[in-house]
């Protein structure tokens, strides 16, 4: 019996290792460059063909089909584009609304981030880009001056928030501050699942997402205030059918369940913002978001509350460091525009 010893992999020799970067630079090259190519064909048939100008948006108002020679055109989509430049104009904001109805040909979240200054560069090489997170724009709006400290937080169909040291949010070297969202307040079993699959998170318990499991959850140990309230009625009764409009409604309206609801959506969200208050002693917090907007001021009184009952008390007057963002929709747009003006 002999044995031989296996004979071992030849490695890649140097010249198989170049060409596979070439290949690789190849590519990157055509990936990177086909949405240019594109963007830049459509452009030139905007100039060309109709009256449009740079700096304005252009809608197709029916499918494209051969005569369209851009490189890959899409036969069941109208499309709706701006050509934008910058080199006249200064700083341009752009805000993407929500899709009513349709889609928008927008990437979602990712576990890697999608690289959107290196291809809004690729598009636009002469241009500075700068790439802010919308409730960091949004934040750069509520600050009062360049040094300012205060918590911007939205309450919505979810929550977050960004916490602006001497001006600047502080997001951590790794970008992984203001998901306050996502911190746990409720380590019960039955605590309600969060949309990243985890439970007892602050936002499934305290934004307008969380209305009907909350509401279950109030009409279970009080099921006849439940059935004597406002609410019961509009939902037959099934409290799993109550949502955030309703909640607004009848909590302005002055309905004492839709108040105690309100008051356990308010209650995990004080103790947090109480925390980030002890933690790093911001003392200026700007509510923002549209459940928040349409549950009013006798809301941020509510977080008060919380916040004033889960931190100790050393003279601090919560009514006065809580306020409502009165901006709305345009917070963003605002913040990101004052941010470019002071850059």
């Amino acid at each position: 019996m002999s044995a031989t010893a296996p004979a071992q992999a030849e490695g890649p020799s140097s010249g198989d290792l170049a060409s596979r970067n070439v290949q690789r630079r190849a590519v990157e090259a055509v990936i990177w460059g086909m949405s240019g190519v594109n963007y830049d064909l459509m452009r030139q048939e905007m100039l060309r063909k109709t009256d449009a100008k740079v700096n304005q948006f252009l809608f197709w108002g029916r499918p494209l089909d051969w005569h369209n020679q851009t490189l890959t055109p899409n036969p069941d989509t109208l499309y709706f584009m701006a050509f934008l430049d910058t080199r006249e104009v200064g700083p341009l904001v752009l805000d993407i609304p929500p899709a009513n109805g349709g889609s928008l040909n927008a990437r979602g979240a990712e576990r890697e981030p999608e690289p959107v200054a290196g291809r809004v560069k690729a598009i636009w090489p002469g241009a500075r880009i700068r790439v802010v997170n919308d409730l960091s724009a949004a934040g750069y709006g509520f600050l009062r001056h360049a040094h300012d400290d205060a918590c911007i937080v939205t309450v919505s169909s979810g929550i977050g928030h960004k916490v602006f040291l001497d001006g600047k949010p502080a997001i951590g070297p790794s970008g992984r501050g203001g998901e306050i969202g996502h911190l746990r307040v409720d380590f019960s079993e039955e605590a309600p699942l969060c949309e990243c699959g985890a439970r007892g998170h602050l936002g499934a318990l305290a934004c307008g997402r969380a209305v009907p499991e909350q509401a279950v959850r109030l009409a279970r140990r009080d099921p006849g205030a439940f059935a004597r309230s406002s609410l019961a009625a509009p939902v037959a009764g099934q409290a799993r059918r109550v949502d955030s409009h309703l909640v607004a409604r009848t909590f302005k309206a002055g309905d004492p369940w839709a108040m105690a609801l309100v008051g356990v959506l308010a209650a995990p969200l004080g103790q947090a913002l109480a925390g980030i208050h002890a933690a790093v002693g911001v003392e200026r917090f700007v509510i923002m978001g549209g459940f928040a907007q349409a549950l009013g001021p006798a809301y941020l009184a509510l977080v008060g509350q919380a916040a004033a009952a889960s931190t100790w008390d050393f003279g601090q007057v919560w009514g006065r460091m809580l306020e409502l963002g009165e901006m709305g929709d345009d917070a963003g747009l605002i913040g990101a525009g004052r941010l470019a003006a002071r850059e």
